[in-house]
């Protein structure tokens, strides 16, 4: 296995949670980030409207 990176999905400010919670919970960088792996460049984007 490689390393872990997240993003925020739709379901992720079900319950109140709002998402600033959420990025801290799961250690995020930021709503928006890239990153290199393996000799490719991933772009992760938070596509939420609000």
């Amino acid at each position: 296995p490689g390393p872990r990176y997240h993003v925020i999905g739709n379901h992720d400010t079900d319950g109140g949670y709002q998402r600033e919670q959420t990025v801290a919970w799961w250690k995020m960088t930021a709503r928006y980030y890239s990153f290199d792996h393996a000799g490719t460049h991933f772009v992760v984007l938070d596509g939420n409207d609000r």
